[in-house]
């Protein structure tokens, strides 16, 4: 099969990815796609185009554009910069069902009118002028036809109104591939041939497949992958055609134009019906048909060699383009529900469990996720996780200063019962509260010490206070049911307050406004720094300072520079992460997102860094405004700057040890839709930068781009000690639809139906939890 594609249009696309974390229903609407010659005698050496349509404003008009705004009340610019930068894509791609749509659409946490929304949409769908007498004729030609477009769930809204299915099979529409076909030319392309193929391949071998689309191709007239063009650009055909040039819903855009209304029936019918007007379009087609047969073979074979590595032009070389783009998934979707027996949470508790969580943000996040797995282990009710205020932060915002603690009660409802504090008793004629006796949990205790130790202290006391409560639950656990629940708290209850997620949202608008944008953990700072022992590199002056350091907050240890770094214990300096960006092929125009604290060393560590790479941004300097510098500081400037890692295009931490930050991102991408990461194997890397510094260089990018290679760019992968659960949820946290194998089957569409009948049974005794019960269940919460 060879594919040509025919826009009708030019426009400009910006792709803002974001994925999380839920499956949409699979609907299939195919038709018969057998081919019929139409007329045997005349064409029987001849086969017909495949027809591949987009959908929206090519056949059937868009509401997005004029009755959505309307039924906000609003302008399209205003509905544009106040909605939520990707729901929208995240929702066609069938990553959220469309209760999680109403839930974030609007970045400011506003309420959604779903169902009136879904009504205007349904009132806005008709027929482009001239578009189903098209179809109609191309139908009665025996064109095969099969929509190919970027569209949600509600496209069944449109087949219920309008039918298309009489002359078309939506065979190829986002929600149900997961792809979105303007994600980039190349991407597209590779999709487009891939998919396609796969689907048509039993019966349309040396087959034209032509996709009729309102983007533009190219400015040179053909899509290049690997400097060969694969897919031609017939400017005879394209001129035939009026303007009609859109964006997406939320892509950014504030002006959209619609040139000639749509009107371009009688010229495709010229190119496409009857026998004058098909030979016409392949004698076009001939010279571009014999290139495209070669290059689509040539694809598809380097395409196979690894799915998880980016495409490259050879052994040595990185195709930079393929990782502005995520991962390849193989089949798997992130998915934390319950695949297998859950009871809800008893009426009755054995007491409850009071937890002070340690460290930074992030380790203090891992340890919410432990503290609900002990609290579910034990049938405890959880009292609301305290938040270290001392050790780090010196920042005594606490739970509810930095997550929406409403969302994190309701979303583990079916897992476990949460309080904000321990309920007074009456005792004696007198109110008093449960005192909780103390405990210090073992490191990494095993799920035994719960279920013995710490359980019969709350039975004997009513209460236990676990502290400190950082890594206190070991992380390998042969319960896959337990590990969901960790990734259920993690990356769905644990949401950040309105405000936070409101700024994030604004530095990422503002970054990804020129296009796309790499965050980089650039973990060059004190602390890690006398941690890891890599002090040689510094003044004399610096190293008393970081010697001191360690002495008060770290175990006295033997450490020898030379001997931490060849062994790739010591964090990568600011030069060296830009010897690596530079060696795999980015530039100076690369646009770097920096999350750190302050670097220590000063300015002529980064000097190098900024040299390579100047257009260096934080969220200081991506809005200098007071108000920003005010709310970005403490645990609420490592919640801003974890946002804006997550919803990054790429993220490369410089230093995953010991670093929660980045091991929490890291785990939080993959699960997030295999978004790419860049992980230097720091110990691979270790001698060929020695050799640099003794003045050896000869292949120096070369050889940095081997070691690279070597590495996993964000696909799912096996997890391997030291690797850590959090940075690597795979597969307990993902599913399949087709597998063999049971553990890895996505669950039902509706096991949330099923876990909320189950509680209702458990708690409805009166009226009041019978009217609570019957209040609509979110896929989000899972």
């Amino acid at each position: 099969m060879v594919m040509v594609m025919w826009r009708p249009a030019s426009s400009a696309m910006s792709s803002i990815v974001l994925r999380p974390p839920l499956p949409a229903k699979s609907v299939k609407m195919a038709l018969n796609t057998n081919i019929i010659i139409s007329n045997p005698t005349k064409n029987e050496n001849r086969k017909l185009p495949i027809l591949l349509f987009d959908v929206m404003d090519t056949i059937v008009r868009d509401p997005f554009y004029q009755d959505v705004p309307a039924f906000f009340r609003m302008s399209l610019k205003e509905l544009i910069d106040c909605k939520h930068p990707t729901a929208w894509m995240e929702f066609e791609r069938g990553l959220i069902n469309e209760n999680e749509l109403a839930r974030i659409f609007f970045k400011d946490g506003r309420p959604l009118d779903l169902e009136g929304l879904k009504s205007c949409m349904q009132r806005g769908y008709s027929y482009i002028q001239g578009a189903e007498e098209l179809l109609h004729d191309l139908k009665q030609n025996n064109y095969e036809i099969h929509a190919f477009t970027n569209y949600p769930i509600w496209y069944e809204m449109i087949e219920e109104k309008l039918k298309l299915s009489t002359y078309l099979s939506w065979s190829f529409c986002s929600c149900n591939t997961g792809i979105l076909t303007d994600c980039s030319l190349g991407c597209m392309t590779q999709h487009l041939y891939l998919h396609v193929h796969s689907r048509l391949k039993s019966h349309s071998l040396g087959q034209h497949c032509l996709l009729l689309h309102k983007g533009p191709l190219s400015s040179t007239g053909a899509t290049y992958y690997n400097k060969t063009p694969i897919v031609a650009h017939l400017p005879s055909l394209m001129d035939a055609t009026p303007s009609i040039q859109m964006r997406r819903p939320g892509d950014g855009a504030a002006t959209h134009k619609r040139g000639g209304g749509g009107h371009y029936r009688p010229q495709l019918k010229q190119h496409l019906s009857g026998g004058g007007g098909v030979k016409g379009l392949f004698g076009r087609l001939s010279i571009a048909v014999v290139v495209l047969v070669i290059c689509s073979i040539s694809l598809l074979s380097t395409l196979k060699s690894n799915n998880n590595q980016p495409i490259s032009r050879s052994s040595s070389e990185i195709d930079t383009e393929t990782l502005w783009e995520t991962a390849a998934s193989d089949g798997w979707r992130p998915s934390s529900a319950p695949r297998f027996d859950w009871p809800p949470p008893p009426k009755e508790s054995n007491g409850h469990l009071r937890v002070r969580c340690n460290g930074g943000l992030n380790q203090q996040r891992s340890a919410i996720c432990n503290a609900v797995l002990a609290a579910r282990i034990m049938n405890a009710t959880l009292v609301l996780p305290e938040l270290d205020a001392n050790s780090f932060w010196h920042d005594d915002s606490g739970f509810r200063g930095i997550y929406d603690v409403d969302h994190f009660i309701r979303a583990l409802r079916f897992d476990v019962r949460i309080v904000e504090s321990i309920p007074e008793i009456r005792k004696n004629g007198k109110t008093k509260k449960i005192k909780a006796h103390q405990l210090r949990p073992p490191r990494d205790a095993p799920i035994s010490w719960y279920t013995t130790v710490a359980l019969e202290k709350m039975k004997e006391h009513g209460a236990i206070y676990l502290t400190p409560f950082s890594h206190r639950l070991a992380e390998e656990i042969d319960n896959p049911e337990y590990q969901r629940l960790r990734c259920r708290v993690n990356y769905h209850a644990l949401r950040f307050k309105p405000h936070i997620m409101k700024l994030s949202n604004s530095i990422v608008s503002k970054l990804r406004s020129e296009g796309h944008f790499m965050s980089i953990h650039l973990r060059f700072e004190m602390d890690m720094l006398a941690f890891a022992g890599c002090l040689d590199i510094f003044s004399p002056e610096e190293q008393r300072i970081l010697m001191k350091y360690r002495k008060e907050n770290f175990a006295e240890k033997r450490l020898v520079y030379s001997e931490r770094r060849v062994i790739g214990k010591c964090p990568l300096t600011p030069e060296e992460v830009g010897l690596i960006l530079h060696a795999m092929g980015f530039d100076n125009s690369t646009k770097i997102y920096l999350a750190a604290g302050e670097l220590f060393g000063g300015e002529r560590f980064m000097k190098p860094f900024r040299s390579m790479f100047p257009r260096l941004e934080n969220h200081s300097t991506v809005d200098p405004s007071e108000e920003i510098a005010e709310n970005t500081r403490g645990l609420v400037g490592s919640a801003v700057d974890y946002m804006v890692c997550l919803l990054s295009d790429i993220f490369m931490p410089t230093y995953d040890g010991p670093s929660n930050f980045a091991n929490n991102l890291l785990g939080h991408r993959l699960y997030y839709g295999f978004r790419t990461t860049i992980r230097p194997d720091r110990k691979a890397l270790a001698a060929i930068f020695i050799d640099r510094e003794k003045g050896r260089t000869t292949g120096f990018n070369e050889t940095v781009r081997r070691v690279m290679l070597q590495t996993n760019f964000g696909g799912p992968h096996k997890r391997v000690p030291p690797e850590s659960f959090y940075t690597n949820s795979w597969p307990e946290c993902f599913c399949q639809t087709s597998t063999q194998n049971p553990d890895d089957k996505c669950p039902p569409e509706n096991v949330l139906e099923k876990l909320h009948r189950r509680l209702e049974g458990e708690t409805t005794s009166d009226s009041d939890t019978l009217v609570q019960s019957n209040s609509t269940v979110s896929m989000a919460d899972r």
